[in-house]
């Protein structure tokens, strides 16, 4: 590994010029897609083979258009509910013409005869290896990914064979390929998903499934500070360190669509701005009991493109009877999906609080230990720099962490110090700890900005979250009471984790009892809150964790924000 070494040198070697003029191309660190003239829809395919062809054929003409060898793009049709939004929306801001629809064969025929497909690439649709390895062959060597079953079919449309990769390992792959490879990103995808192979072809990218001693070399191979595409197998912590111990982030993004298109030309939009607090606008006299509900799993970039929008969460009727508080991925989507983005930001209400999920989801505190200990400091200062930039592009201004160890440890506290000194105008942060989310009990963490500012770190005192029998966590109800019987013990300026998946059932005589997760009469999300918020004392009032921060910081420090006020 000593040209990792020497890579890693080199890269922390710029890292003090890169401070001072960090620009937005430096601070990207998605790839980035060219947009576009011409965008062809793929007809929905019938079959897992058919839809791994199409996403090789979205894949490779992507490709050919950063290469400038094509002006097309191809849309890949789908189920998920608010696609369809995403692609007009994306179409009217790239101002494509839009193409008659073909189905997937008739499309890798016509690139083929467009000289942008060279053949194909063989694969066994087993479950094992042979799919992933493919994919990375199809992006080097331009071949659609064809099923063994498929062959013939493809022989007779005038395709030759590229490589066959059904006698081919993860391993193999990578030690033949690895010099041609993208290091600044990786695709994680189980062999029985074809979800993302169009943006690993489109971008060269490695295509892995499995937390191992192989999965780890590739780790340390690749640039500090890429994104890891998809889901792993496993445990989720099991899966999320070993990434963050190297110096990357996971993006929990293993059911997205169409990234390809749904980014190209990201880096030259100017995003909306999230509208925030101004703190000369909260009454800071008000005499009441303040407590905080902000949603999890915003680091879930899949659920933030899809089924975050729906009448469950963002767009659930409870929104306009309650203050309310949503983890989400906004610096990603702003790169990925910036139609998403926008979307997010317009339908934002004033009492309602975005908060950054710190870049994407990784551990703060074992974040690139193994790069050594003075450059693993380096490495998440550069990657503090880099979200400022975004930060201020989308105008957030709080930050949410979830850390693998105690939130209050000494890295935990090192790494919210960087944050803190690297982000201009930062409100505050939050920290959850893997399990349980409130570990710190409420507990605030004080560390200070560049203009000797201090900052809160403000972690969660209960979990909104069901079926635990432990302390702190609890129902809609028992959340209520623990926060009743805080007020009346003048325990004031907290705020409640919710559990985005847990879900519940009110009974007839309005007593509420724990569903299984996949209960079809079972509720979730927003409405579990509202619950709650029915049962608190009328001292006790529910505004927006921004909001909160603020009040913390006048409660605290009330000389800086008379300061910044003025």
């Amino acid at each position: 590994m000593k040209y990792s070494y020497l890579y890693l040198f080199l890269f922390l070697l710029a890292l003090p010029a890169q401070s001072q003029s960090l620009d937005l191309a430096t601070a990207y660190w998605w790839p980035q897609q060219k947009i576009p003239a011409k965008v062809v829809k793929c007809l929905r395919p019938a079959t897992f083979v058919e839809s791994i062809l199409a996403q090789s054929v979205a894949g490779l003409v992507a490709q050919a258009v950063n290469e400038g060898l094509s002006d097309e793009m191809v849309w890949i049709e789908n189920t998920a509910s608010q696609y369809n939004e995403w692609y007009k929306r994306c179409i009217q801001r790239i101002d494509a013409e839009e193409l008659a629809s073909e189905n997937a064969w008739n499309l890798a025929v016509k690139y083929k005869n467009a000289s942008l497909i060279k053949g194909y690439v063989l694969y066994k649709n087993d479950g094992l290896q042979s799919l992933n390895v493919a994919t990375v062959y199809a992006g080097l060597h331009q071949g659609i990914l064809v099923e063994e079953s498929q062959e013939q079919t493809a022989v007779n449309k005038g395709f030759n064979l590229l490589v066959d990769a059904r006698s081919k390992n993860y391993q193999t792959c990578f030690n033949e390929e690895k010099n041609n490879l993208n290091k600044r990103m990786i695709v994680i995808v189980s062999p029985t998903m074809q979800n993302n192979r169009d943006w690993a072809i489109a971008q060269k990218s490695m295509v892995y499934y499995g937390v191992n001693p192989l999965y780890e070399s590739i780790l340390e191979w690749m640039e500090p500070l890429s994104p890891i595409v998809g889901w792993n197998e496993g445990g989720e912590s099991t899966h999320v360190a070993p990434p963050s111990r190297w110096g990357h982030f996971n993006t929990a993004s293993d059911f997205c669509l169409n990234f390809p298109l749904l980014s190209a030309g990201s880096m030259n939009e100017n995003p909306e701005k999230i509208r925030t607090i101004d703190p000369n606008d909260i009454d800071f006299n008000e005499n009441k009991h303040f407590h905080a509900f902000m949603m999890s799993d915003g680091d879930n970039m899949q659920w933030g493109m899809n089924g975050f929008f729906n009448k469950e969460y963002f767009n659930n009727a409870c929104r306009n009877q309650m203050a309310t508080s949503w983890t989400s991925c906004p610096l990603n989507l702003s790169m990925m999906a910036p139609d998403v983005y926008n979307y997010l930001v317009s339908n934002k209400k004033d009492d309602m609080s975005i908060v950054e999920f710190s870049g994407g989801y990784f551990y703060p505190d074992v974040f690139a230990e193994n790069r050594g200990e003075t450059e693993r400091w380096e490495i998440l200062r550069q990657f503090a720099r880099k979200a400022n930039i975004h930060l201020k592009r989308t105008g957030i201004k709080v930050l949410n962490f979830i850390t693998l160890y105690p939130i209050d440890s000494e890295n935990a506290r090192k790494a919210y110090q960087i944050y803190a000194e690297e982000i201009d105008d930062l409100t505050g942060m939050t920290a959850i700890q893997y399990n349980p989310y409130h570990n710190g009990g409420g507990a605030i963490i004080w560390v200070k900005n560049k203009q000797n500012i201090d900052i809160p770190v403000v972690t969660a005192r209960y979990s909104l979250w069901g079926k635990i029998d432990k302390a702190g966590f609890g129902r809609p109800d028992q959340i209520a009471g623990y926060i009743n019987a805080d007020a009346s013990n003048n325990i004031n300026l907290n705020w409640t984790i919710v559990h985005a998946w847990s879900r519940y059932k009110k009974q007839k005589d309005g007593s509420i009892i724990d569903t299984d997760n996949d209960a079809p009469d079972g509720v979730r999300g927003l409405t579990p809150v509202k619950w709650c918020k029915d049962r608190l004392d009328s001292s006790v009032k529910i505004i927006s964790i921004e909001e909160l921060l603020w009040r913390i910081r006048a409660e605290y420090h009330p000389e800086q924000i008379t300061n910044l006020k003025n």
